[in-house]
């Protein structure tokens, strides 16, 4: 829980803070231990006094919270190193990620750091002695909606403005919307995320310059603004904020007493008002200027996990008590070296993907020492005071200052068991300065030997690989001895021997580039050849026979057709060159990616058949009446080729009906031709496109279709045409009008009139349709 936090917080708050304005004052009188606890022992009253504070007592969940012990004995100052233990029942100490722990005092006061990932109240318990004092810390839960601040950094600035303050919490948004008000005036915005907003503060004019004033400090993202937090300003000249900038060296034993030269500035001259505290303790002042301070670090003594190392924040405090005091804080922190770790020990090393060791060059040397190694790598200290390698668990000697991703060492004596027989270590380096003791270790990495090495293969990773590529190949053997040579010989290459590229040699395996084999190389094209190791120092060889195939990568012709059928399964042929099964085939299209390895019928050097199945078939669900545009994806499984997959266009067809005109056109009302005899269904030849058996009509009126019309058995001669019965029409379908009189007879009533309909024709297996308006008249 405490790594979260941490990542939660950034930077935890200076202890300069406190000494600004701490909340939660809380003197307690002395209390009786039931033992005669006071310190004059005999059973007399307890001259213990314990107050305890704290930076925040409302702090939200997820935040630290630094809480303060003030302890005097006889209304004195306890002296400095006396041990306070403290006790909380929710959360934990960040300082060793318990629920309870012990702190040494400085000048009578002992800080520690509390942390809850829960809302709740935290009862600490501070007990010096026969006096101890309770302080309830309310940790918050994060609002349920709107923004909220867990916490900022720093926590005091100038009142010139434009310090630069990290604010951390929830709900920001995307930073486009989102103000920061310091004391109710806008600060400026540097960036901002979702839980991250880093502003530079507003100037602030102070009642008295003296005397520095506490402001609130919101967000607010549109119309919703966060929870309050604290922020100190106090008027101090920018040329004068004190600063440090490095320190060195970065790390030391925990028995403290090493000597550590800080350097920044505004540090003043006077070592009375000046502290210098490691994780909180305070260190010995041995010299003070205005850029600079000699310094004797203090014994690690807050935890007795002596393996694990700490880093400490190192922080400088000129003028103590004064109102002008100000703190600054090393950007790099100390780190109290542990005595554990896989250094010299041959235990397990840390599992740290950014630390490791990529090769040893050169990977063999004399039994005596002396030879002259670089281990490359990533994630190496850059400062030898915190770095160890070791050979076999002895420790070598570093060269040169070493770089994050490069170590030069002089390996170290190593005794051999029998002196005609070499014998491989692992090689490990240790980053002592980091809090867990890093460390990569390479196993068998190193040869000490007397003799020049018989080098053996065993076997190659991967043994293909294309012509006019090159290919990144393992051997592995045995007695690999630095410096190798690989080569590749043999079959039309004959005695020419064609050199690789090698990338790192180790006593087991060899990796190198297999070369191209085009232009001057092209004998070793499209055939199995040697793979040859030389040693051109010593002159050892081994030879593998006919160990790597040389191959041409596959390159897509022409596909035939391109277009298939929405509706019915479409044979194609993919034509090219160097196909080699297996692949794998896909169809891309805006639908996503469907397989058709199902559906692959043969794979040859120059050609693959494939079946397209129909569109519903691949991707389920009725077909489409639109077209359906994409690509086919081949991808050779065996092969190393690039670009992969090839990609070809391939389109599937899936075009709507259309219908120009439909003839015979007036008709009676019961379907047969106007004019002719009635009974007899006139036959309607429709002419159009992209008719597909089998297909439906129904008259249409108003766009609607007409009771009792539709015709099921309309016969598709062809793509363009098709022909139907015509159907009878109902009286209730036609058009009517009023009786007009004739003659000056009194006529009264309606009769039908001629009424025209169009036709609907449907795809009965694709579901599309299209309308011919208005084609046919139907005379009563």
């Amino acid at each position: 829980m405490a790594d979260s936090l941490r990542l939660k917080l950034g930077a935890l708050l200076g202890l300069s803070a406190l000494l600004a304005g701490c909340a939660g004052e809380t003197p307690v009188s002395p209390t009786g231990s039931g033992g005669g606890g006071s310190s004059g022992g005999g059973g007399g009253s307890c001259t213990v006094a314990v107050g305890l504070s704290a930076s925040s007592i409302s702090p939200l969940a997820g935040t630290a919270v630094i809480v303060r012990a003030t302890v005097t004995k006889n209304g004195a100052a306890i002296p400095d190193g006396s041990s306070v233990q403290f006790t909380t029942d929710l959360g934990v100490f960040l300082e060793n990620n318990l629920g309870a722990v012990s702190k040494t005092t400085t000048a009578g006061t002992a800080d520690v750091t509390l942390g809850s990932n829960f809302a709740g109240d935290a009862h600490v318990k501070a007990t010096f002695d026969c006096g101890q004092a309770t302080l309830t810390i309310s940790f918050q839960g994060v609002p349920s909606s709107g923004p909220f601040i867990s916490s900022i950094s720093p926590t005091s600035g100038s009142c010139a403005g434009g310090d630069t303050v990290t604010i951390s919490g929830g709900r920001f948004g995307d930073g486009t919307a989102v103000t920061v008000f310091f004391g109710g005036a806008p600060a400026q915005l540097v960036r901002a995320s979702s839980t991250t907003i880093t502003v530079t503060t507003p100037a602030r004019t102070l009642k008295d310059p003296s005397k520095p004033e506490t402001v609130d400090v919101v967000v607010a993202v549109g119309g919703a603004r966060s929870n309050t937090v604290s922020f100190t300003y106090f008027c101090v000249n920018p040329n004068q904020r004190t600063f440090i900038s490095s320190m060195s060296p970065t790390a030391g034993t925990r028995a403290g007493g090493d000597v550590v030269q800080i350097f920044g500035g505004n540090f003043g001259n006077n070592i009375a008002t000046t502290r210098v505290t490691f994780c909180g303790l305070p260190a010995s002042i041995t010299g003070l200027t205005d850029a600079q301070a000699g310094v004797t670090t203090p014994a690690y003594t807050l935890d007795n996990n002596t393996t694990a190392s700490v880093a400490c924040d190192v922080v400088l405090t000129k003028d103590l008590g004064l109102v002008s005091q100000q703190s600054a804080t090393s950007p790099v922190p100390f780190t109290y070296r542990g005595t554990g770790g896989g250094g010299g020990g041959g235990g397990a090393c840390n599992t740290d993907a950014s630390f490791f060791i990529s090769s040893i060059t050169p990977n063999s040397g004399s039994p005596q020492g002396g030879t002259s190694v670089t281990i490359t790598g990533g994630g190496f200290p850059t400062s030898a005071s915190v770095l160890r390698v070791d050979f076999g668990g002895t420790q070598a000697t570093i060269l040169g200052t070493p770089t994050s991703s490069s170590i030069t060492v002089l390996t170290p004596f190593h005794t051999l068991a029998h002196a005609d027989v070499p014998e491989t270590v692992d090689v490990t380096v240790t980053d002592l300065g980091s809090p867990n003791q890093r460390c990569a270790r390479l196993s068998g990495a190193f040869i000490y030997t007397a003799l020049a090495l018989d080098p053996a293969i065993y076997s190659l990773s991967p043994r293909t690989g294309p012509n006019d590529q090159t290919t990144r190949v393992t051997i592995f053997g045995n007695n690999f001895q630095f410096p190798e040579q690989v080569f590749m010989t043999g079959g039309p290459c004959a005695a020419q021997r064609i050199e690789a590229q090698v990338v790192s040699i180790a006593p087991q395996q060899i990796v190198f580039l297999a070369p191209v084999a085009v232009g001057g190389n092209a004998c070793l094209a499209n055939v199995l050849v040697d793979v040859q190791v030389l040693n051109p120092v010593t002159g050892k060889t081994a030879t593998c026979a006919a160990c790597f195939k040389y191959y041409s990568c596959p390159a897509v012709a022409n596909v035939s057709p391109s277009v298939a059928d929405v509706l019915v399964t479409t044979p194609i042929v993919v034509t090219g060159n160097n196909f080699q099964p297996p692949v794998d085939i896909n169809f891309r299209s805006p639908r996503g990616l469907a397989s058709l390895n199902a559906f692959v019928t043969s794979v040859s050097n120059t050609s693959i058949l494939i079946n397209m199945p129909p569109l519903a078939t691949l991707y389920g669900g009725a077909p489409q009446c639109s077209n359906l545009d994409g690509t086919l994806e081949f991808t050779f499984q065996g092969l190393t080729c690039t670009p992969t997959p090839l990609v070809t266009q391939f389109s599937y067809r899936g075009q709507p009906p259309t219908a120009t005109t439909a003839a015979p056109n007036n008709l009676n009302q019961d379907g047969s031709i106007f004019g002719g005899p009635l009974g007899t269904p006139a036959t309607i030849s429709v002419q159009g496109a992209n008719f597909v058996d089998p297909m439906t009509v129904t008259l249409i009126k108003d766009g609607a279709p007409v009771s009792n019309t539709p015709v099921n058995n309309a016969n598709v001669a062809n793509a363009n045409t098709l022909t139907f019965f015509a159907p009878a029409v109902l009286d209730s379908s036609m058009n009517k009008q009023n009786c007009v009189p004739s003659g000056g007879a009194s006529v009264t009533g309606t009769q039908f009139v001629a009424t025209s309909f169009g036709i609907r024709l449907t795809s009965a297996r694709t579901g599309c349709s299209v309308d011919l308006p208005n084609v046919l008249v139907y005379h009563p």
